[in-house]
């Protein structure tokens, strides 16, 4: 009987190398706007020029870069399969200069096998050399993976209020492109201006302005500086604008057309400037602000203006994010107020600086979080 010879050849399995996260460079940005699409725009259609230049003049030609908070990467062979927008923003608190990181589009490549992607990213966004992390666009998506790094969600600085304006056009507004109730907002809609103008001349302090003999004044960033320096230095924390920052932060914003027109406009009683607002004036929807300030006591009255101001320009309603410091004149102006989820989101290893943001402490509006950002990804040009 022949002997039965065997040999046995191992194969020894080696494990998938792992991404590793390095700083996001102009040499990135093809690649990221590549992965943007696919993640957001679901599509693998290559992205237009418009695209790949916006990570850039966002992220890395901004006033306040500063090399060791760049946005970040997740590199895999020299290929980008994820990436964090990360944004300095210097800030003041207590009198102190701090450093904040704005942290935006968290993103990885979902047809890669990396389940610990998204939080080897934020891991490394919260080992940066920063005071403050924030951001307020979170989604379902990024908050428990924000949460597990060792970050929190603000309930508080989560909530948006809104002042109905024109209550049929923005019912008709809101319930656009809904189906059959869609259908019927727009048969509704040829009539919408005639009853909110009648609700308006019976309700004229109920539907869109307290009566007052305040003056409103279009102005420039240079105008405003000097007003929300004053004015935001009064909280725990507010945010330092240095010099041109803050226009080259409005012309950015004011580059999104879905929004509206950027207003910048100054409050005056006499001589006084008692505060200012900044907003997206959007006909026949809803109008949204990006900041506004009041000096004590002139908070109702400025409201007022903003609320008068958009009723001109022809908005049906006014929405923002909620400012604990003017929550009772926001009450007071028949504000309604909700909480769309955890839009904002906050790490820090110090336990004050922490809890000053926690509990509404700090003067941080849309200028100085991440939602302006994301206008980036919604611009109507050739993208």
């Amino acid at each position: 009987m022949p002997g039965r010879s065997s040999s046995k050849t191992s194969t020894k399995l080696s494990k998938p190398e792992s991404p590793v996260v390095r700083d996001f460079g102009a040499q990135d940005a093809l690649q990221v706007a590549i992965l943007w699409q696919k993640c957001f725009r679901h599509t693998t259609a290559p992205p237009s020029p418009a695209v790949e230049q916006y990570f850039t003049d966002v992220f890395l030609n901004h006033p306040w870069f500063e090399a060791d908070l760049a946005p970040l990467v997740l590199d895999l062979h020299g290929e980008v399969v994820g990436f964090i927008g990360r944004m300095a923003r210097p800030m003041v608190f207590h009198g102190q200069r701090i450093r904040c990181a704005v942290a935006t589009q968290l993103m990885v490549d979902s047809d890669r096998q990396l389940p610990f992607g998204a939080m080897q990213l934020v891991r490394a966004l919260f080992s940066g050399p920063h005071d403050l992390c924030y951001s307020d666009g979170a989604n379902e998506h990024s908050v428990p993976t924000w949460k597990r790094c060792g970050g929190q969600a603000s309930r508080l600085l989560s909530f948006e209020w809104t002042r109905t304006l024109r209550p049929m056009q923005n019912l008709c507004y809101r319930l656009r492109g809904r189906g059959r109730m869609g259908r019927l907002a727009g048969v509704m809609h040829p009539t919408s201006g005639a009853i909110d103008g009648t609700a308006a001349a019976l309700f004229p302090r109920l539907c869109h302005k307290p009566m007052g003999k305040l003056r409103r004044q279009d102005a420039t960033a240079e105008e405003i500086l000097p007003v929300a320096r004053s004015l935001a230095s009064t909280a725990a924390l507010y945010p330092e604008y240095p010099e041109d920052s803050l226009s080259w932060l409005l012309r950015k914003a004011g580059e999104s057309c879905s929004l509206g027109e950027l207003r910048t406009v100054i409050v005056l009683d006499g001589i006084e400037t008692i505060g200012w607002f900044i907003y997206f004036a959007n006909k026949g929807g809803t109008a949204q602000v990006l900041q506004t300030g009041a000096r004590p006591r002139h908070g109702l009255a400025v409201l007022g203006e903003l609320f008068r101001d958009a009723w001109e320009r022809g908005a049906a309603a006014v929405s923002g994010p909620l400012d604990p410091i003017l929550i009772t004149e926001f009450s007071d102006s028949h504000c309604q107020f909700r909480c769309p989820g955890f839009g904002v989101l906050v790490q820090s290893r110090n336990a004050d600086l922490l809890g000053a943001v926690l509990q509404g402490e700090g003067f941080i509006s849309r200028l100085d979080g991440e939602w302006w950002l994301r206008l980036g990804v919604d611009r109507q040009y050739e993208w």
